[in-house]
């Protein structure tokens, strides 16, 4: 069969790629909202991202409205990129709300369809390039937009609301199209360049998508050097892959080091072990598990019924597909379908609690706290399986794009159906969006609060400031007329005797402070962490700023510089490609 020119290729993803997208969301457009279990905590980072942008700042680090207005460092722990995607979604439609002289209210509320449509939309091109390199354009194609709208990302978008994690869901098929062979023999490297950028970007996007990404490559490596032990022609081969993937490793460390070092610097300044409590460790996260939490365990049975599906799918299409290689070619060395079904049966194991210890051991693992997470990765293993299993399938081009466009507009139905999660009046967009604007804060992140502090004893109406005596007790409520918000930044005051400043404002290192041009004067304890300072009499001016240790300067320099060896390389492979 005869297929498109490049160029109608490409014009053709281009225009059904992005409409599967939207069928699939149109139940979302239709009916609604679905107020998955993390979107309070993505709305309220966009809106702050939005406002420190709108203020000169590019890289915030402090979120001022969690805690009740008292913040909290949540742009040092929490990837970037899907935050700031949703910050510069909230300003562009903030805008043009504003020249429509539409409700500001009602622009906010479609940030969330608009997110989940890119996010989509860079899923299914990303799943497509992955499929291109093994199959025919139009069953890549078709491979880009089942992906789009298989049940495990669909589940993600609207019963999670997960959308760093959906953001993800772009990175993790161009992961596995820099570390996977197109060629049956493994003859073929890695291009650097190609594994160090969706590595990176998967550090920057979500961490629990970057650990499982970094074991990939890490199986990956000791798949291609298993065989190569026992096969001395197949170590040339083997170990320039091992090489490739740690040099990628490495420049994918240096392009998020921006991040990464501060996480890894300021993690003992927090609670980051709240992560991993009772119900969030892998312990209580295996296939079929069940707990006292009756919610924990319907999420929990759905996400097993998810993976087994999955999993099914796989190792079926694996065994097809290897069946009918066998049949055309007289080969039998590995191939990528070896790889797919290996990783496969990796998955499945670890899924069960037969791999606990793995979970207890190995680093980080813990952290992606639920295991059914790695389905983010079989889920385009899925897709890649299946399209090898179907490669010899020829398509006509009308059917081909009626079932493009069906596919995601008939299971976004079915799944929205299944996944959606009503809203509480409080939870909406245009209610979230509300709070954010009256100064009242939110509730504080478990893992983001201060090591020293206490999330129980922060009350929830504390104004910005207020001043006692020296030596009064500082746990008085405040003033039942005063009105709650965030610590100011600069502060005048002239007082006539000596006095404790309690600043609705949660004490971190990186907090410098500053009384009459007197840097980091004595800090008082207390229990709900806030910033207290013990001032004498007089004039007292004080400025707070967020200070940047050295290292994580360093690193900034570090990624900065990253950048352009990362384009050298880009442009030597391209100079040395074949015409």
């Amino acid at each position: 069969m005869r297929y498109p020119h490049p160029m109608t290729r490409d014009r053709l993803s281009l225009l059904l790629i992005p409409l599967a997208a939207l069928l699939a969301l149109l139940p979302l457009h239709l009916q609604g909202t679905t107020c998955g279990h993390d979107l309070s905590f993505h709305l309220l980072s966009w809106q702050e991202a939005a406002r420190q942008f709108a203020h000169g700042d590019p890289h915030p680090r402090w979120a001022f409205s969690p805690a009740y207005g008292a913040g909290e460092p949540r742009f040092v722990f929490y990837p970037p990129l899907s935050w700031t995607i949703g910050g510069l979604l909230t300003l562009a439609l903030s805008a043009l709300a504003t020249q429509a002289h539409l409700d500001p209210q009602q622009s906010f509320a479609a940030v969330p369809f608009f997110y989940l449509w890119i996010a989509l939309t860079a899923a299914s091109f990303s799943m497509a390039h992955l499929a291109r390199r093994f199959v025919a354009p139009p069953l890549a194609l078709l491979a880009g937009v089942v992906y789009l709208a298989n049940p495990y990302t669909l589940f993600t978008a609207f019963e999670r609301s997960a959308f760093a994690e959906l953001l993800a869901a772009a990175l993790l098929p161009l992961l596995l199209a820099a570390l996977l062979p197109s060629a049956p023999e493994f003859s073929q490297t890695p291009r650097i360049p190609s594994l160090a950028i969706p590595l990176a970007l998967l550090w920057l996007t979500n961490a629990p998508a970057a650990v499982i990404g970094s074991y990939t490559v890490l199986l990956l490596v000791l798949l291609r050097l298993a065989p190569a032990l026992r096969d001395p022609t197949k170590r040339a081969s083997a170990f320039a892959f091992t090489r490739r993937a740690v040099a990628a490793s490495l420049l994918a460390f240096a392009l998020a080091a921006f991040y990464l070092v501060p996480v890894l610097l300021e993690r003992r300044w927090v609670q980051i072990a709240m992560a991993i409590l009772p119900g969030l460790r892998p312990d209580d996260n295996t296939l079929f598990h069940h707990t006292a939490d009756a919610f924990h365990d319907a999420v929990l049975h759905t996400a097993s019924l998810l993976a087994l599906g999955l999993l099914a799918c796989t190792l079926l299409a694996c065994i097809v597909a290897a069946l009918a290689r066998r049949r055309s070619e007289a080969s039998i060395s590995p191939t990528p379908i070896a790889l797919l079904a290996a990783l496969t049966i990796v998955i499945a194991f670890l899924l069960t609690p037969l791999s606990l210890p793995l979970w207890h051991h190995l680093p980080q693992l813990a952290f992606l706290q639920f295991p059914w997470r790695l389905l983010a990765l079989l889920a385009p293993i899925t897709v890649l399986a299946v399209a090898l299993s179907l490669r010899r399938l020829a398509l006509r081009p009308l059917p081909f794009a009626l079932v493009s466009l069906a596919l995601p507009a008939v299971l976004g139905s079915v799944c929205f159906h299944d996944f959606h999660q009503a809203c509480d009046p409080e939870d909406t967009p245009q209610a979230r969006f509300t709070l954010f604007h009256s100064a009242a804060g939110d509730e504080p992140t478990d893992e983001y609060t201060p090591a020293l502090a206490d999330n129980d004893s922060l009350k929830d109406n504390n104004p910005p400031f207020r001043l006692l005596p020296a030596g009064a007790n500082d746990d008085t409520p405040p003033p039942a007329a005063a009105r709650p918000g965030p610590a100011p930044l600069s502060l005048t005051l002239d007082l006539s005797q000596p006095s404790l400043l309690i600043l609705n404002l949660r004490s971190y290192p990186t907090w410098r402070v500053t009384v009459n041009g007197r840097l980091d004067p004595e800090r008082d304890p207390r229990a709900d962490g806030l910033l207290t300072l013990s001032l004498p009499a007089g004039h007292q001016q004080i400025v707070l700023s967020q200070h940047t240790p050295a290292a994580e300067l360093f690193a900034d320099g570090l990624s900065l510089s990253a950048i352009p060896l990362t384009a050298l390389l880009m442009l030597r492979r391209r100079r040395h490609a074949p015409a």
